[in-house]
């Protein structure tokens, strides 16, 4: 939320002093006239403050861009989480794969040595 700076607010309570020690050494008009000068200053304050704040619509659409972008992260998770299984299909095959053929080529070896032992 905008608000207004301590710098700011100092120069307006400077002005509110200075307003009330001429109620007392100057004449109503002049004093009059310091105090329009001051709302003046303030209601522009708040004015500037106003434009500063967000709308409702722009609210409503950085929510509504907030949604989408999720949306487009999700479909990514989605993506990777897919390829991960892919890969993990193939890992299970290929370690299957290998275990096979390595009982193959173990009992290829035994086969071959009881062979060769037996001639």
């Amino acid at each position: 939320m905008a608000t207004i700076t301590t710098q700011r607010r100092e120069q307006l309570r400077q002005k509110i002093v200075f307003l009330v020690q001429q109620l007392n050494t100057r004449n109503e008009e002049h004093v009059v006239e310091l105090f329009l000068n001051l709302i003046e200053e303030v209601e522009a304050d708040i004015e500037e403050l106003r434009e500063q704040k967000a709308s409702t619509h722009d609210i409503a659409l950085l929510i509504q861009e907030m949604r989408s972008g999720f949306a487009l992260m999700e479909k990514r998770f989605d993506s990777v989480d897919k390829r991960f299984e892919d890969m993990n299909k193939r890992f299970t095959s290929m370690q299957w794969l290998m275990g096979i053929g390595l009982s193959m080529l173990a009992l290829l070896i035994t086969l071959l040595t009881y062979l060769t032992k037996q001639a």
